[in-house]
């Protein structure tokens, strides 16, 4: 039980490092596509 519960709060954390990770990816595609105008 307690396995099972560390690997859940696990798999969360890597799939909120993933979204960080695409939405810096976002971010950066954003700025590149205003041409540094802001």
């Amino acid at each position: 039980q307690l396995d099972n519960t560390a690997r859940v709060a696990r798999t969360k954390r890597d799939i909120a490092r993933l979204l960080t990770e695409l939405r810096a990816r976002e971010i950066a595609a954003a700025e590149a596509a205003a041409g540094g105008e802001a």
